[in-house]
């Protein structure tokens, strides 16, 4: 599969900061499951998990994305990391496999958003092009490519993507801070590259930074928020999406923003 199927944009994808004004996006990561009453019941990153999110009522979710030996695009939760390579050879018994714990389809997770959480935006991990444009299609068929974001700390990948004319999002996870001086020259490097957003620690964010990005015109993620201050605080900065790994508060702080 292509990463530019045919109803993309010509050339780079067009950055998105005008189309995400109002209240920040609610991210539940890998389900957030966080703070779920059945918390040791659920496994992170799987259907049950992205399920308890919606309910809560998130508006969207981060999972994190493989593909089989076939090239069929799956979730990965943590009981299925005893497949230790990123393409998991499920061999001729797909079926069987794709049912046990921790390896379900990507397709399965649109196909199990119920209602108005199609209009869900989904946020993948993904660590190779094949896994993008996996990933792209499936979305595509789903109908969801708009609200399509492909996430990754490897910055060349990225920046491949987004000369290859990538249909979704384009979103970079940092993974270490750099010096507050840094953070002009990353977010013109980021806007050069084409790439929509970046994802950042809430606790490196100020309403300084965020402006700095949004000049840019790159919208601003911010991961690792676990308290309902630290979700209110993101919020009153001006971020224009929060990643949690718990739902439920995450879904409340956000729904009562005005």
């Amino acid at each position: 599969s292509d990463v530019c199927p045919h109803n993309c944009h010509d050339g780079r994808m067009s950055l998105v900061l005008h189309g995400l004004k109002g209240k920040p996006i609610a991210f539940a990561h890998r389900g957030g499951t966080g703070d779920a009453d059945s918390a040791g019941q659920l496994v992170p990153n799987t259907i049950d998990a992205f399920r308890y999110a919606w309910d809560q009522g998130v508006t969207g979710v981060e999972a994190d994305v493989r593909l089989t030996s076939e090239g069929v695009a799956v979730l990965e939760s943590a009981s299925g990391r005893r497949f230790s390579l990123r393409r998991l050879n499920l061999g001729d018994g797909r079926g069987r496999s794709l049912s046990e714990p921790g390896v379900a389809r990507l397709a399965d997770l649109y196909n199990s958003a119920p209602g108005s959480h199609l209009l869900c935006e989904v946020s993948l991990s993904v660590q190779a092009t094949e896994v993008a444009a996996a990933a792209i299609e499936v979305a595509l068929q789903a109908d969801a490519l708009d609200r399509l974001w492909i996430r990754s700390d490897d910055w060349e990948l990225l920046r491949s993507l987004a000369e290859a004319g990538c249909a979704a999002r384009l979103m970079h996870s940092m993974q270490q801070r750099i010096p507050e001086s840094g953070f002009e020259r990353y977010a013109a490097e980021v806007r050069k590259a084409g790439i929509a957003a970046v994802r950042l620690r809430h606790d490196w964010l100020s309403l300084g930074l965020v402006t700095l990005f949004h000049r840019f015109n790159v919208a601003v993620v911010a991961y690792g928020a676990r308290e309902r201050r630290h979700i209110r605080a993101m919020a009153r900065i001006g971020v224009n999406g929060v990643s949690s790994d718990y739902a439920r508060r995450l879904a409340d702080e956000v729904r009562i923003l005005p």
